[in-house]
């Protein structure tokens, strides 16, 4: 695996291109064998075998190297710990994180709205009290108002009599 990547050790890239030569070579030398006469195939059949045996012997190997591969990740991924856990920690970490902050937030607005409310009901105790302020005053200018026309009617009838 590591060798189709360019990272691999010696042993990793020999077992990934070590069938491509020899298979052209093999079949070079099948194409040089078919050609040959009777008598020359006789001597030519044992080297052929033996070309074929071997490449069959490096894909074999290289077979069993990439299973091992495959087998070797498989055990550290089946080894590993399940995430699940974590991630589900993280992410309701993060999910009280942002109540939290939303909390902060709600409860600084809460005081906001308490100052204003107090604010407001100073307000409204401050305008009772002018409005009975200014009833009442209003209330000494008409009694004001009447000892005065009183007062005058009394003046204009004692002048008229």
């Amino acid at each position: 695996m590591e060798g189709s990547q360019g990272g691999g050790s010696e042993r990793e890239k020999s077992n990934s291109s070590s069938s491509t030569t020899p298979v052209s070579a093999v079949a070079t030398f099948w194409k040089d064998f078919k050609k040959a006469s009777n008598e020359e195939k006789l001597v030519l059949f044992n080297s052929l075998l033996k070309g074929y045996q071997e490449e069959v012997d490096k894909l074999t190997k290289r077979a069993k190297f990439g299973e091992n591969a495959c087998l070797n990740i498989y055990q550290k991924l089946y080894e590993a710990p399940d995430p699940y856990p974590v991630l589900t920690s993280i992410a309701e970490d993060a999910k009280l994180s942002e109540l939290e902050s939303e909390n902060r937030k709600m409860k600084v607005e809460l005081e906001e709205f308490r100052t204003e409310s107090t604010y407001l009901k100073n307000q409204q105790a401050t305008i009772r009290r002018l409005e009975e302020r200014t009833r009442q005053l209003e209330q000494q200018r008409n009694n004001r108002i009447l000892i005065g026309s009183e007062s005058f009617t009394e003046n204009m009838k004692a002048k008229l009599d």
